[in-house]
């Protein structure tokens, strides 16, 4: 049938096979390293197999291997996803100057992942735990030069006397720890935590402290309103 026919008749151009096949790729891409996150935080990369990933994927193995050689390969991907999503987050370190609102929003960011990624985060502390054995060149190519930008906002934050003296290396350390804790330790939390507030619960209350208790720290006025998480 001519399509120029279904086009005239119906207003809607036809979706090109190319267009088709890259929404199947994304589609099954997403599956995999999904299915790839929860496997390998559960099981560790020794313990898990692509067979795993590809019944827990509900794919054909086949196609866990066409999107990704081998098993490392996949690792890595998964890995490098996570570490780039909370790279992302700190965006609004180089576009918002106002000290609060840009730590306050990255630690939003950064809470909000524990939250709907946290075996991401287990995934890339036992990564680190390890001594970093897949991922070392990819701290030192990648994340270190994105850590030195935000030192150097922070630095220039110092500057401009707009926050309090801090080593700005040891406090995006500090946000670190703070928020991939609320996954991390997801099970201590539930354990040490009140019985009749959920995990989410905790970390939107944690989320809340951590805001207000690094900002009066840094000599900031804690904003009247702190954004809260989306759960």
């Amino acid at each position: 049938m001519d399509t120029s026919t279904i086009t005239k008749k119906s207003g809607v151009l036809p979706v090109p096979k190319t267009a088709h096949k890259a929404a199947i790729r994304e589609a099954n891409v997403r599956k995999i390293l999904a299915a790839a996150t929860r496997c390998f935080a559960t099981n560790g990369f020794k313990g898990t197999s692509t067979g795993d990933i590809a019944r827990l994927a509900n794919l054909p193995k086949s196609n866990v291997h066409y999107y990704f050689p081998s098993k490392q390969d996949l690792y890595l991907e998964v890995l490098k996803a996570t570490a780039e999503a909370w790279m992302q987050d700190a965006d609004v370190f180089l576009s918002e100057h106002d000290p609060a609102q840009s730590l306050m929003h990255y630690i939003t960011q950064k809470c909000r992942a524990s939250l709907e990624n946290p075996e991401g985060s287990r995934l890339w502390a036992n990564e680190v735990i390890s001594g970093a054995p897949f991922v070392s060149d990819y701290i030192t190519s990648e994340v270190k030069p994105w850590l030195e930008q935000c030192v150097a906002v922070i630095d220039q934050w110092q500057r401009d006397k707009l926050i309090a003296p801090v080593d700005g290396r040891q406090l995006m350390y500090m946000i670190w720890a703070s928020t991939q804790h609320f996954a991390d330790f997801a099970a201590q939390i539930k354990l040490l935590g009140d019985k009749e507030k959920s995990w989410e619960s905790q970390v939107q209350d944690g989320h809340r402290t951590l805001v207000t208790t690094l900002l009066r720290g840094l000599g900031l006025t804690v904003p009247d309103t702190i954004s809260g998480l989306i759960v």
